[in-house]
């Protein structure tokens, strides 16, 4: 755990929005303390379900829509991601005078274990669901949350002794992130996405960009070599970034070879498994089976063992992955401990 930005213990917290992640995070919030308000303006089956659910739980809720004059008592605020960062209740007074922090910042003051997150344009969700099976393969327990439908601060309240959260995470999340710090951090590919939401491209990329906020000296960032709009991702943090490129060597990361992804600069440096025997077919899947080598899925064994892992996983007839990240060159789940209670 880490210090939160404001006081969360006797707060008064508003949560805007009743889908997965805003009701796990009134949840959460509720048990660590705070009085919560969480409100939704669709009053259809899910949410008036969800509702009933948090009223059971003693937690005041509406699918009425958000009351102002509730929101006007409230200290701080939290914003679900089905909410994008341009909707007018997060941009009009009361809600606007108020800090407003995203599900997975919140969640991410109460989690005792490190931090993988993956995002990217296209396949977030299935490189954080193969990047989660790597490490578990590992023998490293981790519990696999965030925009793949399951929402962080549930995993926080369900899985709090895990040694790994393996996370997706999409631009509306990190758009309201303070503290929220992946270890490894990957960023799979950024194409124009959200335009009804963003003003352009660029306004898009930089919340994506933000993945990197706090990450230091001793974490890594993992980045697509072959698109060139994610050449800063991280340049101006003291990261390590990694690179993956299909068809050029890169200083450090993982590259083919001669029909083999291979690892450069790296810890262990060499061949990994040849992409004749990946059993996810498709170019963009060589692709990919370089990002999950890399990127980290965690193991204390050592560098065969986890070779070892990964070809398992990337030739067994279940792998079905389009975007994907994980290393296994080093033993991050001992460099990066779980917080004590």
């Amino acid at each position: 755990m880490i210090d939160s930005p404001v006081q969360v213990d006797g707060a008064r917290v508003a949560v805007l929005g009743l889908g997965r992640s805003g009701s796990a995070a009134a949840r959460l919030l509720s048990r660590r303390g705070a009085s919560v308000y969480a409100s939704d303006v669709a009053s259809c089956d899910r949410t008036v379900a969800a509702t009933e659910a948090l009223i059971a739980e003693g937690i005041e809720a509406s699918a009425a829509g958000h009351d102002r004059e509730l929101l006007a008592d409230c200290d701080w605020i939290v914003v679900s991601p089905g909410i994008p960062p341009d909707a007018e209740i997060l941009n009009t007074p009361p809600v606007c005078d108020r800090p407003i922090f995203s599900e997975i910042e919140v969640a991410s003051w109460f989690a005792r274990a490190p931090v993988a997150a993956v995002t990217g344009t296209n396949g977030k969700t299935t490189t954080t669901a193969l990047l989660g099976a790597v490490a578990q393969t590992g023998g490293v327990s981790v519990s696999v949350a965030g925009n793949i439908g399951r929402a962080f601060s549930t995993a926080v309240l369900e899985d709090p002794d895990v040694e790994w959260y393996v996370l997706e995470v999409s631009s509306f999340q990190l758009a309201r992130i303070e503290t929220f710090r992946p270890r490894v951090a990957v960023v799979l590919n950024l194409t124009a996405d959200h335009l009804d939401t963003y003003p352009d491209v660029d306004a898009y990329a930089r919340d994506k960009a933000r993945i990197t906020l706090n990450q230091g000296r001793d974490d890594h960032l993992c980045l697509n070599a072959e698109d060139e709009a994610l050449s800063g991702f991280g340049s101006d943090r003291p990261v390590t970034r990694h690179w993956f490129h299909r068809y050029q060597s890169v200083d450090r990361g993982a590259w083919v070879d001669d029909g083999w992804i291979t690892l450069a600069g790296e810890a262990y440096s060499g061949p990994i498994i040849k992409t004749a025997a990946l059993k996810i077919p498709g170019q963009h899947n060589v692709q990919n089976a370089g990002f999950v080598w890399r990127c980290g899925a965690p193991s204390r064994e050592g560098g065969d063992h986890r070779r070892g892992h990964l070809r398992q996983r990337l030739k067994s007839d279940q792998c079905r992955v389009r975007h994907g990240c994980a290393e296994s060159v080093r033993s991050t789940a001992d460099r990066y401990p779980r917080r004590p209670p």
